[in-house]
């Protein structure tokens, strides 16, 4: 048997400790005060969730292979945002 690597996206708050989410796995989420405590919850949340997927005959996601994952930065100025994009809304219908 191999491995599944699914991405953890780790969400730190000032007040909680860590909450780590999977966006291949949705719903399935965990939290804990450390980073150390988070790595370990993590996998036992995802082997709930997949045991859970099995047990509903539910097809398990795949996991990702190596050289998939890239962090994307982006500017957080909205102005910036807008620049060159066409904005569909009503009356108002996107081309390109």
């Amino acid at each position: 048997m191999g491995k599944l690597r699914y991405v953890m996206v780790i969400h730190p708050d000032d007040v909680q400790g860590y909450t780590a989410t999977f966006p291949a796995l949705p719903g399935c989420v965990t939290e804990a005060d450390t980073p150390e405590e988070l790595k370990a919850n993590a996998e036992d949340a995802v082997y709930l969730y997949l045991s859970a997927l099995r047990a509903d005959g539910t097809e398990i996601p795949e996991g990702i292979e190596d050289g998939k994952i890239e962090v994307l930065e982006v500017s957080d100025d909205p102005e910036v945002w807008d620049e060159g994009v066409i904005v569909a809304g009503p009356g108002n219908r996107a081309t390109g």
